[in-house]
């Protein structure tokens, strides 16, 4: 097995592209459907503030998930329809 250091760096180095490459491309694409201000300055803003909130999300669907977990999903979804029955 490897060691932990390693594998952490080797998971980060992996999930780059989904966390700042694919944000990236997605505002890409809507700074300019929208139309907003044809400025370097502005669309490198808009792609730090768009990128940093879309990590912000990740992380806490993730640590939501982690810490509520499948059963929570599960309960809730048995209770809502022995509600509506």
């Amino acid at each position: 097995m490897y060691r932990t250091d390693v594998y952490f760096i080797g998971k980060m180095l992996a999930e780059v592209p989904f966390y700042i490459l694919f944000p990236f491309m997605t505002v890409l694409i809507i700074y300019f459907l929208i139309g907003l201000q044809l400025e370097v300055g502005a669309f490198v803003i808009t792609a730090g503030i768009y990128i940093l909130v879309a990590n912000c999300a990740v992380s806490i669907g993730k640590h939501t998930y982690s810490r509520i977990g499948l059963s929570f999903l599960v309960r809730s979804t048995f209770y809502l329809t022995s509600q509506v029955t």
